[in-house]
């Protein structure tokens, strides 16, 4: 969940990330085509506090986590621990907080995001 929270990775791309896809040295994670949504390979900043948390698993091999295999398996995890806490933490809730995040560090609204704003109205592009 870590990858999840900090990087935003789709639920899709979670449940067949492979521990061979980060690159610690790099810093970065390599999503292959194959497990993308718009099957393009997509790199993805290592970022410190995501490197801290997912540092202790440097060296695993195969699936990141071999628990889940189908995205929905991720997700019903996922709501089922945030029910016991009285969280509700949505199917895209990581991945949104993510693009905030990284607007605000950025000031520069990823074309994903545009994307994002072209389906659903709600969404500002302004950067203050």
């Amino acid at each position: 969940m870590a990858i999840k929270a900090f990087s935003g990775v789709r639920t899709e791309e979670i449940a067949k990330i492979e521990w061979d896809m980060i690159h610690f040295d790099q810093n970065c994670i390599i999503l292959p085509a194959r497990i993308t949504k718009i099957t393009q390979r997509r790199t993805i900043a290592l970022k410190p506090n995501l490197k801290a948390w997912i540092e202790p698993f440097k060296g695993c091999r195969g699936r990141g986590c071999a628990k889940w295999s189908k995205p929905h398996c991720v997700f019903q995890s996922w709501n089922r621990f945030g029910i016991t806490k009285g969280i509700h933490v949505g199917g895209n809730k990581f991945r949104n907080s993510y693009i905030s995040f990284r607007v605000a560090e950025t000031k520069d609204v990823p074309p994903c995001f545009l994307r994002k704003r072209q389906q659903s109205s709600h969404y500002s592009t302004r950067i203050p």
